[in-house]
């Protein structure tokens, strides 16, 4: 089981910037993510975690080990704590081999080290790459050996900063998914950082939203993604949609929501109002051509794209149906529908599929 780890640390920044947050990751979480835009914190919690940057005031504990303690003044430096830390930067020696970059200055006797790197040779699936140097590999391969090198000294805890973003979309996904497996057979608790949120998705079991240095957000990823806790956490993990409107009408279960000239129903969850704000993830839409009266969904809209922007695998969309309404469909989809700017669609919203929480 992975060790307690304990943050609670404030630390000033660059101009009026500033970290003050409190994140407590429990025993039994072997993948965390912490998750935000950039400039929210989540690299200086990294570096704190690492020894690399002090903070101001503040408690680091992994398990029942002190790291950081500035009230007591203890501070373990970062060549004495058992972690591995990777940034985006390969930091690859080009004039070296992959076996001699893995191995680099590894301080066990000969015959250990050999034995560890053959076994992360095989682990990482880097048979027949051995006697190349970096000039000669692909972005993932590069990858993989980075994190091997990382990893062969055997850390209690794994700090990854944004590893995969300076990769291409196919090989990101490619390896987002390999990498876990990986590191889950070596059972080190890793914390891994990012601002994407398909990544976010894929690679946590835990994850910390964070806004403007403070941990606004924690739990099981498909929990926080799909239930966040306010409006400002639903526009951070990717809630495409947050529109503010009045409650008009609550029955049977439901309440009825005014957004102009338009009306949303949703459960009734015991939110109080009479202005909330209505949120709904673009991937919940279903989208149909032309005008379709009838529908199973509660919420039924008329809209025309006024916006289409390529994500990838997928695409979003842009409808204008009295409010702005944005929807992702896959490829596929884009292309049987026949969409282009000013195409006239229907858009249908089950009422559970819509979160709603107070407006202050």
């Amino acid at each position: 089981m992975a060790p307690e780890i304990l943050i609670n640390i404030k630390k000033r920044l660059s101009g009026d910037k500033k970290i003050s947050t409190m994140l407590i990751i429990p025993a039994d979480s072997s993948w965390t993510v912490i998750f935000g835009s950039s400039g929210a914190g989540k690299s200086t919690i990294l570096r704190t975690l690492a020894g690399l940057d002090r903070s101001d005031k503040g408690l680091i504990k992994f398990g029942g080990e002190t790291w950081e303690d500035t009230e007591n003044e203890i501070f373990i430096p970062p060549q004495e704590r058992p972690v591995g830390l990777l940034f985006q930067d390969f930091a690859l020696f080009p004039h070296m081999t992959v076996e001699n970059n893995i191995i680099y200055n590894l301080p066990v006797p000969k015959e250990e080290k050999l034995k560890r790197f053959r076994e992360l040779v095989s682990l990482f699936n880097l048979q027949g790459l051995e006697k190349r140097k970096p000039c000669s590999l692909s972005g993932g391969e590069k990858q993989k050996v980075a994190i091997a090198r990382t990893v062969i000294r055997m850390p209690k805890l794994l700090l990854l900063d944004e590893p995969l973003s300076s990769l291409d979309l196919p090989t990101r996904e490619i390896l987002q998914r390999e990498l876990k497996k990986i590191l889950k057979k070596l059972q080190i608790p890793t914390i891994f950082v990012t601002h994407d949120r398909t990544e976010a998705i894929i690679m946590g079991d835990r994850i910390a939203v964070m806004s403007d240095g403070k941990v606004v957000q924690m739990g099981e990823v498909n929990e926080v993604f799909t239930k966040p806790d306010d409006p400002s956490v639903a526009a951070i993990v990717g809630m495409e949609n947050v529109l503010i409107g009045d409650i008009v009408d609550r029955s049977e279960g439901l309440i009825d929501i005014k957004i102009g000239k338009s009306r949303f129903v949703a459960l009734d969850t015991g939110v109080m109002g009479p202005k909330v704000a209505v949120c709904v993830r673009a991937e919940e839409i279903i989208l149909e051509k032309g005008y379709v009266p009838e529908s199973s969904a509660r919420n039924r809209f008329f809209g025309r794209i006024i916006d289409i922007s390529l994500q990838g695998v997928t695409v979003k969309l842009t409808l204008d149906c009295g409010f702005p309404l944005v929807v992702l469909i896959t490829k596929r989809s884009f292309i049987d529908l026949s969409i282009q700017k000013g195409s006239k669609l229907s858009a249908s919203i089950k009422a559970q599929a819509i979160h709603v929480f107070q407006h202050d």
